[in-house]
């Protein structure tokens, strides 16, 4: 299904979490802005009548 990645501390598996989830985030967003729906509704990439 997936690959399985190994870490030999906390802080390498944070680091990878962390950057994975920043690009699904970044992606999410590049996507609505060209046409295409999020896979799934969120404050971080939805629209609301509260941003400048």
């Amino acid at each position: 299904m997936g690959k399985t990645v190994e870490f030999n501390n906390f802080n390498e598996a944070e680091d990878f979490f962390i950057s994975k989830l920043e690009h699904f985030v970044e992606s999410n967003k590049q996507g609505i802005k060209v046409g295409f729906s999020s896979y799934y509704s969120s404050p971080l990439w939805d629209k609301t009548d509260n941003r400048c």
